[in-house]
């Protein structure tokens, strides 16, 4: 579990809501402990008797991450609602697998690009100038416009690297997926404009995001979820704002189970000058 968790490796200087490898594994820990608890005992014991104990395991998980966590907010929410038992215990064993869930990297990552942002958690990122292939998307979510295969024959026929993850962008209201991109190795591969159908080579210039982990399915709703996370976290922060449309990264092909599918919902930021926001009153850094 330790070692799974470790994938994330933060600078001490990183902006973050992340709790570190020890204190999630820790939560963890109590969390497992909870779900064991309730499975040992005996029959005797009620469910409202089961979902107080793993009410306790919440509480106590939550503790372990801090108060800047989402997920310990998202813990404490639990702890304190009134779900029934199995309910508790699905939402209880999603939130422990969230927690520890290591993505699947499936190809190399362009050159300087981060590693993954945890699972339900808030990271700022640098990004380094990159170059991409870009196809127009004409649907909202999936691959079902044939875009993901355009750019796969275009990588396939040019004997270009497949990199991962593949970037998502969305118009400015965020609602509508406006393009996908295969990322290029590096600048120095491949060559830039028209190549062919609806495929264009560009190079894009170096940027900073917020960007929070997504597990399993990307639907609408849970993209959008994602973005108020993210919207909802800037709004605490003194020294950052909102700088650009948002996008999804996707580190996986459509042929990855959906229980290991792992996407990144990311919207620019920039810096802001001291006292041009007031500052808030909950910062979380």
């Amino acid at each position: 579990m330790i070692s799974a968790i470790a994938l994330i490796s933060l600078a001490q200087t990183a902006i973050t809501t992340a709790p570190s490898p020890e204190a999630r594994a820790a939560a963890v820990r109590e969390l497992e402990a909870g779900l064991e608890l309730v499975r040992a005992e005996a029959p005797e014991f009620t469910d409202a008797q089961r979902a107080a104990r793993l009410r306790q395991a919440a509480t106590a998980a939550a503790g372990k991450l801090g108060e800047r966590s989402l997920t310990a907010s998202r813990l404490a929410a639990l702890a304190a609602g009134s779900d029934p038992f199995v309910e508790l215990q699905r939402e209880t064993k999603a939130i422990a697998t969230d927690i520890e869930f290591t993505p699947v990297l499936e190809a190399d990552r362009p050159r300087g690009f981060p590693g993954a942002t945890p699972v339900g958690e808030v990271l700022v990122l640098d990004y380094p100038a990159c170059r991409l292939a870009r196809v127009p998307m004409a649907r909202q979510f999936g691959p079902e416009n044939g875009a993901f295969w355009k750019l796969f024959q275009h990588i396939e026929s040019n004997g270009i690297p497949m990199t991962a993850p593949v970037e998502m962008t969305y118009d400015g209201a965020g609602k509508r997926q406006t393009a996908m991109a295969f990322l290029y190795a590096s600048t120095e591969v491949g060559r830039l404009g028209p190549a062919g159908g609806d495929v264009e080579v560009a190079d894009v210039a170096p940027v900073r995001v917020a960007s929070i982990g997504l597990r399993g399915r990307r639907t609408e709703e849970r993209v959008q979820q994602a973005l108020r996370s993210i919207e909802g976290w800037l709004a605490q922060q003194s020294d950052l704002e909102a700088a650009g449309s948002m996008r999804v990264m996707g580190w996986n092909g459509p042929m990855t189970p959906i229980a290991r599918s792992y996407h990144e919902v990311q919207l620019p930021v920039r810096a802001v000058a001291p006292g041009t926001r007031p500052a808030p009153a909950n910062a979380a850094r």
